[in-house]
């Protein structure tokens, strides 16, 4: 797996576990393996089915699913739809104060609603520290950008 994809697959990894909503874990023998069995517990309720929506143009996509499919076979089908621009965030942000929140699993906003998606309470903490995720990627996976330790 080529260093890009397998960074696109902790990434997309990543998001599922923040998805959980902080899922508490069983004692695996590492962060990594915390992250793996959380989504594998959370996907198994949804029958193994990922629905998100990023900013990924659709050549990323055909090269990073398979690779993630690969990895983490308990994800059996992965729904994508790419959104861009500023537009469909200004909508999210109303549905979502009504209590209506998008149906996807995994999703990005765009960097000018940041602020106010995060006074509406939707960034979920992680259950642990990525400094200290770091430290039990596979060998031949990269490690994580600093750049993306923040909230």
């Amino acid at each position: 797996m080529r260093l890009q994809s397998k960074w696109h697959c902790l990434l997309v990894l990543s998001g599922l576990l923040i998805w959980t909503d902080g899922l508490a874990f069983g004692q695996p023998r590492s962060l990594f393996d915390q992250l793996v069995e959380a989504s594998r517990t959370e996907m198994a309720k949804k029958g193994g089915k990922l629905k998100m929506t990023l900013d990924w143009p659709a050549p990323d996509t055909k090269k990073v699913f398979p690779e993630f499919a690969k990895a983490f076979p308990f994800v059996k089908e992965i729904s994508y739809f790419r959104e861009t621009g500023i537009g469909p965030f200004a909508s999210y942000l109303i549905r979502i104060k009504r209590g209506e929140y998008p149906d996807y699993d995994i999703m990005h906003i765009a960097g000018e609603f940041e602020a106010q998606y995060e006074a509406e309470g939707v960034f979920v903490k992680p259950p642990f520290d990525y400094q200290e995720l770091n430290r039990f990627l596979p060998p031949d996976w990269p490690k994580l950008d600093p750049r993306g330790y923040g909230p």
